[in-house]
């Protein structure tokens, strides 16, 4: 469910008529993982951003990969790799690499200012939460079963320690508003409720 919508997501962008965007990039790979939430920690401790390997069939990554970019040439990665590594006590850069990612899939109608990257970042950064729900507990949700989506970020929040008796900077989510958001279990409608005067 979670990568159909995805999928609904990546649809939205791709407008009737566009043209593919040439963004052949390159991309500094720091890290990847399977799992969405544990790229978007590792981007808050260690920098960068999270991309969907999806959007990019060219990286041949499984799930999502902590970048620096996009580069439009290769020496431009190479510059940002060395420097990565070159100051770089902990170790944490030792294994990145510099991936030409070829052609992002979103497309664009010409004129769009948005341009793929930008939403290739935003689908990364933003996770999209799901749960079942039973439905009518409230007049303002579904009246039946359903799916409600939420979506959040990982952000970075201050913690006081009181054993150590120090602040201390971790990586937390955070939820975004976007009121009603839902699937409608028996037929995969998505409804929205952006008010409710119940």
């Amino acid at each position: 469910m979670k990568r159909i919508f995805m999928w609904c997501l990546i649809t939205f962008v791709i407008f009737e008529g566009a043209t593919i965007s040439a963004c052949a990039d390159y991309f500094v790979v720091t890290n990847t993982k399977t799992d969405q939430k544990e790229a978007q920690k590792i981007a808050v401790e260690k920098g960068g951003w999270v991309l969907p390997a999806l959007l990019y069939p060219k990286l041949k990554i499984h799930g999502y990969a902590v970048v620096r970019g996009p580069f439009s040439k290769i020496d431009q990665a190479k510059k940002e790799l060395h420097f990565l590594k070159s100051d770089d006590e902990s170790k944490d850069y030792q294994s990145a690499r510099i991936i030409e990612a070829g052609k992002c899939v979103l497309e664009l109608v010409g004129g769009v200012k948005i341009k793929p990257q930008i939403l290739a970042t935003l689908l990364g950064e933003i996770a999209v939460n799901i749960t079942e729900q039973s439905g009518g507990a409230n007049p303002c949700e579904p009246q039946e079963p359903f799916y409600e989506i939420n979506l959040s970020y990982m952000g970075a929040e201050r913690k006081w320690n009181e054993k150590t008796q120090e602040d201390s900077i971790a990586p937390g989510s955070v939820d975004v508003d976007v009121k009603g958001f839902w699937i409608i279990k028996r037929t995969d409608a998505i409804e929205r409720m952006r008010i409710c005067t119940e």
